[in-house]
């Protein structure tokens, strides 16, 4: 049964089921038959639904979408999360999940005045380069407020400021759980960004997370890799959103459910596990990048990961001394200390005798492993320093096919690369100095190009890009500028404005406008 569309409203036939159930129905003749007119709002969409009539999302007709034209797969994201209490976001990176988020809240507020709060709990590197960009450029009229700070009660000040949004990391719910749980009944809606990292319903933040979450109205998680190792990942994230579609069942009893165990200690899947536990987690919505067809054939988007303590150490001491004396390190001009300064940023230095030295660089790593888990096709990273290339090429390898191109390798095996890359499984990963990759290839195996740092030279950026973005693509393109520096931000920003970098920074330099590059 349709009802019928009207002004906001919906015409049905008198129900009596419905007239109960909506005291506020309007009651009507029409042609000498009893009807209602329904409010056409996202509780009653519900209530219909639930009594078998086909009623379309109420976003999809009331709502004026703020900033440029929404993807269908972000309307119908919105959509979903609008009309369920609890819902999974499965859509891969690039596809504008964040904004379809944002655009459901946005709309149940405008719905309804007395919606409460919502509460992001995000990875640490998407808290500001992600989600307060995306409010601040596309809903400016919504106020938000960053729940991140190495001093507690910083968090806790943030937390008492009103706003409408408050984006927390994952870790830090747990820092001002006691403030979040006393401010409970002001939230009616939580996103958990990432939920995958919720899988062990045994961590202290899956505990911590849960209190609060099983206290609020209506919640959503969002993640393009709900099953990354094993489809007993799954349990943790059910049980957060939708313990009932476990039936009360233990970890041990769902694994044995979806898990063989063929050692003593290897489990693996059973066959059909994976679309079994998918059949789980509802209601839910998976859209991949290559589906996306009204997407923009290229994407860019910047990933922000935190400075390790030595890393941030190093930085300070080039940035204001141009030089770190205890490990023979020195800057000798403007442009020798911006490019010193970009090598501390990506996790490792030149000395004077052009010996590398390694800084830890974890969250960074973290960062391009998510980006890589979530692609759709293979990836090409790109990174300017040979020495963090071959650190790069020793991570990746210990979880995915991988090979690397530098001026080291000869063109007769540079060329055996590529054209495995391009017509074989492996490698999956190709790590690479982008000047030994910028001109006349065609890499459409890949169409996720990650940066561990940026380059400073426009020609090698934009032609290294356009490896993937060529004819025989099949995929929609996503390049990742990852950073953790405003210098690196600077630099990505000159790059995408086509300015002349070097000049812009040399002069930044001369004005010794160099304080604000943390």
């Amino acid at each position: 049964m349709k009802p019928i569309p009207y002004k906001e409203h919906l015409i049905l036939p008198f129900d009596n089921r419905v007239a109960v159930m909506m005291p506020h129905a309007q009651q009507f003749m029409h042609e000498g038959k009893p009807c209602l007119l329904v409010p056409h709002k996202v509780d009653e969409t519900q209530v219909l639904r639930n009594l078998g009539y086909e009623v379309h999302p109420p976003i999809m007709s009331a709502y004026k979408w703020p900033g440029p034209e929404p993807f269908d797969a972000q309307r119908i994201t919105a959509s979903l999360i609008t009309t369920n209490k609890r819902s999974f976001i499965f859509n891969g990176i690039g596809t504008g999940k964040t904004r379809a988020v944002l655009y459901a809240y946005d709309f149940l507020k405008q719905s309804d005045p007395s919606t409460g709060k919502l509460l992001v709990a995000a990875p640490l590197s998407t808290l500001r380069q992600t989600w307060q960009r995306e409010i601040t450029l596309y809903f400016p009229h919504l106020r938000v407020e960053i729940l991140h700070h190495a001093l507690r009660h910083k968090r806790i000040e943030a937390l008492n400021r009103d706003a409408d949004i408050y984006i927390i990391n994952h870790d830090g719910v747990e820092v001002i759980l006691d403030e979040l749980m006393a401010k409970r009944k002001e939230f009616s809606m939580v996103c958990l960004d990432e939920l995958s990292v919720y899988k062990n319903a045994n961590t202290d933040m899956w505990k911590k997370t849960n209190r609060f979450v099983a206290e609020i109205d209506r919640a959503t998680g969002l993640t393009a890799t709900p099953m990354s190792l094993c489809a007993a990942d799954a349990y943790g994230q059910l049980k957060m959103l939708t313990p009932q579609a476990l039936q009360g069942k233990s970890f041990t009893r769902f694994r044995e459910r979806v898990m063989l165990k063929v050692t003593t200690f290897k489990w693996v899947n059973k066959r059909g596990a994976v679309d079994e536990v998918f059949k789980l987690f509802q209601p839910s919505v998976r859209f991949k990048r290559d589906e996306c067809y009204d997407m923009p054939p290229c994407q860019i988007v910047d990933q922000e990961a935190m400075l390790s303590d030595e890393q941030r150490k190093f930085f300070i001491q080039m940035q204001n001394g141009c030089a770190v004396p205890d490990h023979d390190v020195l800057a000798v001009n403007a442009a020798d200390q911006i490019n010193k300064l970009l090598q501390i940023s990506l996790g490792m230095l030149y000395d004077k005798q052009h010996n590398a030295i390694h800084l830890p660089v974890a969250n960074r790593l973290q960062l391009l492993e998510d980006a890589i888990e979530q692609s759709d096709s293979k990836v090409i990273v790109f990174t300017p320093y040979k020495a963090s290339l071959a650190r790069l090429v020793k991570h990746l390898s210990q979880r995915w096919s991988v090979d690397f191109v530098s001026g080291d390798v000869s063109p007769t095996r540079r060329e055996q690369i590529f054209t495995q890359f391009m017509h074989a499984p492996d490698p999956h990963v190709i790590v690479a100095h982008p000047d030994c990759m910028s001109h006349g290839l065609t890499l459409t195996e890949a169409s996720t190009i990650i940066w561990w740092g940026p380059p400073q030279s426009l020609e090698t950026y934009e032609q290294a890009n356009g490896r993937i973005t060529r004819a025989g693509q099949r995929f929609s393109q996503l390049i990742i500028n990852l950073m953790s520096t405003k210098l690196e931000q600077k630099i990505y920003r000159l790059l995408q404005q086509r300015a002349n970098i070097q000049q812009v920074l040399l002069e930044m330099f001369e004005r010794q406008d160099i304080n604000d590059l943390l």
